[in-house]
């Protein structure tokens, strides 16, 4: 009897063990998990990316997104940033980090490698809806640390209106750097005849990714080497282009200073006529369409020079090595490339969805410019990434 005893306590003791597991396993299938998401976006840009969250976990409700905002003067800033916060032992889970860091955070030992995850679930991703080019321009030494949420590249934006005046047929995919040179001659214009341009042909800014480079590119060099270590720029095809856009503003006289006003506000200054033609990337759609009203306007390809190559950034969401949820932070690293998070931020008008799906949708493709064709596959299909080395303070 005493041994049945013993038994009964026994069996009754692992019976609550396992009630008091089974409890524990309940609590923890609905703790709240919080990822920390960092990005530099601010305004509009940041209520989106919030929207998007919000989505996000209504279909993950144990999951939260906490889109920390941080203010910064550039990509170099932003990274610094982000370093120092992992250093100081708050470290966000995933974060918007373009190409211009990914290297960085990569050499640094910041981002976890995402291979074991894409191998496990790649039937279920999307990857053949997106540019096998935006996959390898996030590639290091073979990995996989990003998936691409989104890109950007460099066009020429020019004024329908202004052209229309001049007597000038638009631009084709085909016009040439000759071309270019003539119709910004055409388009200048002192129209008060006080001896300086009202209308000026066309700005660039004294900058990197949206001022020398894309040039470059078309004059078929490159500011580093392949593996983005040394230096090219004394090479002819970089002296070639930099000769070209000293021309513009002092040989031809075409456009104004870089460094000047006109430059650092060449969107409003094109909305407003002052300017035919500028460059740059959708990030234009939002001043000259949404805020800018403007209409009358479309896009094209840098005119061909020796090549055809087309610049691009691209940007994507990691995971941190040091997160503490990383198959949580991984579950909205999916959601990133999702149709709905796409969309969204398509709408918004800034940059290039991942997805061709998305990008060649009424939901990019409306409203205007009416070539925003050229964005995707036409873009892609001739792209280069711009160089992006492990220091750099663009």
């Amino acid at each position: 009897e005493v041994r049945k005893m013993r038994v009964r306590k026994i069996i009754i003791s692992i019976l609550i063990g396992l009630m008091f597991l089974a409890i524990c396993s309940a609590v923890n299938a609905q703790k709240t998990v919080t990822l920390k998401w960092v990005s530099s976006a601010g305004g509009i840009s940041k209520k989106i990316l919030d929207q998007s969250f919000r989505l996000f976990e209504e279909k993950h409700p144990n999951i939260k997104v906490d889109h920390i905002a941080i203010p910064a003067r550039g990509w170099y800033d932003y990274f610094q940033k982000v370093s120092v916060m992992i250093a100081g032992g708050t470290p966000p889970d995933s974060g918007w980090v373009a190409i211009e860091g990914n290297h960085l955070l990569i050499d640094k030992g910041m981002l976890e490698p995402l291979d074991k995850y894409i191998a496990r679930e790649r039937e279920k991703l999307p990857l053949d809806d997106i540019h096998p080019a935006l996959i390898r321009a996030l590639l290091y030494q073979g990995k996989v640390y990003q998936i691409p949420f989104d890109f950007n590249n460099v066009v020429i934006w020019y004024n329908k209106k202004l052209y229309d005046k001049a007597g000038l047929p638009y631009p084709t995919e085909d016009w040439t750097i000759n071309d270019f040179i003539e119709y910004a001659k055409k388009l200048t214009q002192d129209t008060n005849g006080d001896g300086r341009p009202d209308i000026w042909g066309f700005v660039f800014a004294n900058e990197y990714f949206n001022g020398i480079v894309p040039w470059v590119f078309r004059a078929g060099g490159s500011i580093l080497n392949d593996y983005w270590t040394e230096s090219t720029l004394n090479e002819p095809e970089c002296l070639d282009a930099l000769k070209f856009l000293n021309d513009l503003v002092h040989k031809y006289k075409v456009s104004p200073d870089p460094a000047g006003r006109l430059a650092a506000s060449q969107a409003e200054q094109f909305v407003a006529g002052n300017v035919a033609m500028i460059q740059g990337g959708r990030w234009w759609q939002r001043t000259v369409r949404t805020e800018g009203g403007m209409t009358d306007y479309d896009v094209q390809f840098l005119p061909k020079w020796r090549t055809d190559t087309v610049e691009i950034g691209v940007g994507g969401w990691p995971i941190f090595k040091t997160s503490k949820h990383k198959e949580e932070t991984w579950e909205l690293l999916k959601f990133s490339i999702s149709k709905e998070a796409q969309t969204l931020y398509a709408k918004l008008g800034l940059t290039i969805p991942s997805r061709r799906s998305i990008a060649t949708s009424d939901a990019f493709l409306n409203p205007p410019p009416d070539n925003a064709e050229i964005y995707y596959d036409p873009t892609l299909n001739r792209s280069q990434p711009v160089p992006s080395p492990l220091e750099s303070k663009r």
